[in-house]
């Protein structure tokens, strides 16, 4: 089975390296923006910016995780680096295949080749002062509430 080039990624000190596996027939993941108030805390921004995927393989130590309330009474595992505190990613509480993996923690060749936003969450949430990005004209799908 032939595979594409990995995507790469670690939090800022290095500590926790991490690779993301592509065969040759998945699609490189897109851009998702989130503006919950959760992730804005988390990331200590206005939003939080990730790739889904499914599948993400830690080589290098492992982060810790502290389960976040989220909407509807769920939780939210997010997992950091114990040393520099990087927020690495976010998925269920029942944890699974499925990651949103912060995007600024891919190093420069992994971002360089992810570069199309294709969803917008939690867009009622928008801060005021933050203008809507570009990408009505590129079929950029904008939810006013998360993905149930």
């Amino acid at each position: 089975m032939s595979v594409q080039a990995p995507l790469n990624g670690s939090c800022s000190c290095g500590k926790i390296t991490y690779r993301i596996n592509l065969s040759a027939h998945d699609v490189l993941p897109k851009i998702v923006l989130c503006h919950c108030y959760a992730c804005k805390t988390n990331t200590g921004s206005s939003f939080s910016t990730n790739i889904i995927v499914s599948g993400l393989e830690f080589l290098k130590d492992l982060p810790k995780v502290y389960l976040d309330p989220a909407d509807g009474g769920r939780h939210c595992r997010r997992q950091f680096c114990g040393d520099c505190g990087t927020p690495l990613t976010s998925q269920s509480q029942e944890g699974g295949p499925v990651f949103a993996v912060k995007w600024g923690t891919l190093d420069k060749n992994s971002r360089d080749r992810i570069d199309t936003v294709e969803l917008e969450i939690y867009v009622k949430r928008r801060d005021l002062w933050l203008k809507q990005i570009e990408g009505d004209d590129k079929g950029v799908v904008r939810m006013e509430e998360g993905m149930s």
